[in-house]
């Protein structure tokens, strides 16, 4: 392959049939999903009968469990699944917090098409079994078309299928794999720009801005975000003449990196870029710091998973001189009116500052909200979301063309410098790697 060390061939193919073997297993998956959650929501109710359990669905102004209530025909409901608790918290916490504060200011101004709007919340708890239980609980609700929430394509696939098998459409609000309409074919949305258009943004930024022609790619194999991340990330920059020196591995229970290490200082000449891409930040920060005490000061980065509330929490020792591709920056200085607004909003509902994530729960609402009104009726939705052009959220604008689930939208370009987060530019790549 044009650009990559010949030793590299192996891996960079490993990388593909990971990635291919993903997909693939999400395909099969697809097929048999019925008969996989038929059996799956058997087993949950036998559970909750068993234990006595009651609802976990939460109204968006009530932090009591309730069971699934009947439609009065003047409530539109909304469903949401969010991880509030566990590894995926960080992302969906305030995500779920953005949503409920788009629900509230849809009610203030008098509801959409004049019914006020109510949101269901589920938690699925960073777990598979509960993300699926609670889809499926909100779709089998009878009075909920659509869902929306989840930051994981690992846990928004499955919960996308559950509620597609009771035509219940699902707008994810984070989770960034191109992926996914693909994989719940009429029923799944993304309300976030693709990985595969962050991965381009950063090369492009690498190759053109930085002039990197060397990297050294290092990826969360365990996970999908990740792998995909880098997949196309080296696509694009060895589409630029860049050369993918060595592609390496770790795991997230990983506790050192000392092969890794070894692995890049044997390197010649020494890479000129370091990616790592990574779950979460949690995930990222001890690669870098490890990566900075072996004595590289390259520039080193990273995809949206970086962009946590802890970004700099715990001191930012080790990790100056990264950069990252992200949904949007509110900078109080310099946002635009509605970023100001929703920044404003925001901190008076939850006494914290907005972050990205919590901007694309605020979007995801009002998107859903945009494209029931263009439609006259829940019922309607796709016809509602093909109009959804030209939109201003408060993480950019967006517009979905002709019959693409994923909206056209730009990425914002971070940097961590001498321990403060730097805006560099918001940005549309020139060519975007096909899913």
């Amino acid at each position: 392959m044009k650009g990559m060390a010949p030793d590299q061939l192996n891996v960079w193919g490993s990388v593909r049939m990971n990635v291919h073997r993903q997909n693939n297993e999400s395909f099969m998956k697809n097929r048999r999903a019925h008969i996989h959650l038929v059996s799956l929501i058997f087993f949950v109710l036998a559970t909750v009968v068993f234990a006595g359990c009651t609802s976990s669905l939460q109204t968006g102004t009530s932090a009591g469990t309730l069971s699934p209530q009947k439609s009065d025909n003047e409530t539109i409901r909304i469903g949401a699944v969010y991880n509030l608790e566990g590894s995926e918290a960080t992302f969906d916490v305030p995500s779920m917090q953005g949503a409920k504060l788009a629900v509230k200011e849809i009610n203030e101004q008098g509801g959409i098409n004049g019914k006020p709007v109510e949101l269901v919340i589920v938690n699925g708890k960073s777990n598979t079994s509960a993300v699926v239980a609670g889809a499926t609980e909100l779709a089998g609700s009878g009075t909920i078309p659509v869902i929306i929430g989840l930051s994981n394509p690992d846990h928004a696939l499955p919960a996308a299928q559950a509620a597609a098998l009771k035509n219940v459409y699902f707008v994810t609000s984070g989770a960034t794999s191109p992926r996914l309409p693909e994989q719940v074919p009429d029923y799944l949305y993304l309300a976030c720009m693709g990985d595969n258009t962050q991965a381009a943004a950063g090369a492009e930024y690498a190759a053109g801005t930085l002039k990197v022609k060397n990297a050294y790619v290092l990826y969360e194999s365990d996970k999908q975000y990740p792998t995909l991340l880098a997949s196309y990330f080296m696509t694009r920059f060895l589409d630029l003449n860049g050369t993918v020196q060595k592609v390496d591995t770790f795991h997230s229970a990983d506790t050192g990196y000392s092969s890794q290490i070894a692995n890049l200082s044997r390197l010649f000449p020494p890479p000129d870029i370091v990616f790592v891409s990574a779950e979460t930040w949690a995930d990222a920060k001890p690669v870098i710091r490890e990566i900075r005490n072996a004595g590289f000061t390259v520039p080193i980065m990273g995809g949206d998973g970086y962009d946590a509330p802890t970004l700099l929490t715990g001191g930012a020792t080790g990790v100056d001189n990264v950069y990252f591709t992200t949904h949007t920056w509110f900078d109080p200085a310099t946002g635009n009116k509605k970023q100001q607004h929703f920044m404003t909003r925001y901190a008076q509902e939850y006494h914290s500052s907005a972050v990205p994530f919590a901007g694309l729960g605020y979007d995801a609402v009002m998107i859903v909200a945009e494209a029931i009104m263009n439609s006259g009726s829940p019922s309607a939705f796709p016809g509602g979301m093909a109009n959804v052009t030209h939109y201003t959220g408060v993480t950019g604008n967006l517009t979905y063309t002709g019959n693409s689930h994923i909206p056209v939208k730009m990425v914002t370009l971070m940097k961590i410098q001498n321990s403060t987060l730097v805006h560099i530019d918001d940005v549309m790549p020139d060519k975007v790697p096909s899913p």
